[in-house]
């Protein structure tokens, strides 16, 4: 999740297209997202990827607490949502323009005509994009 930008939600509905590359599906945009480079050899895992409380409850949380990092600096617990936050920051981090990330994370784009209106990505572009974060 932290390498793709989606909601832990959207990972049950999602079809994937490894040949080119990209997943397609989500909560709130049913637009394609590129897979990056990272986690391309864990898409099939996906194939049978569990409701999102047996996800939190059988895998994310008990591979975070094996890591030793099951709760925040300030003593709350991780949620899958901290990944989204996680790959925003990263976005920003590692210079993905902000529409394409507005994209990647299936976010409608910022308020203003242009934005809405003129601003459109291809895979190929959303793809260079997010191959900025490196593993």
């Amino acid at each position: 999740m932290v390498y793709s930008g989606f909601r832990v939600s959207a990972y049950s509905a999602l079809t994937v297209n490894l040949e080119e590359r990209y997943f397609q599906g989500g909560v709130k945009t049913a637009a394609g997202k590129t897979i990056h480079p990272g986690i391309y050899g864990f898409i099939d895992l996906m194939e049978a990827f569990p409701s999102p409380g047996v996800f939190r409850d059988k895998h994310f949380y008990p591979v975070l607490a094996s890591l030793g990092i099951l709760y925040t600096a300030a003593g709350t617990k991780h949620t899958p949502h901290d990944c989204r936050h996680t790959f925003s920051w990263l976005c920003d981090l590692y210079g993905v323009d902000t529409v394409s990330k507005h994209l990647l994370m299936g976010h409608a784009l910022p308020g203003d005509v242009e934005s809405k209106k003129y601003s459109h990505r291809t895979l190929d572009q959303l793809r260079a994009e997010i191959e900025k974060i490196q593993v």
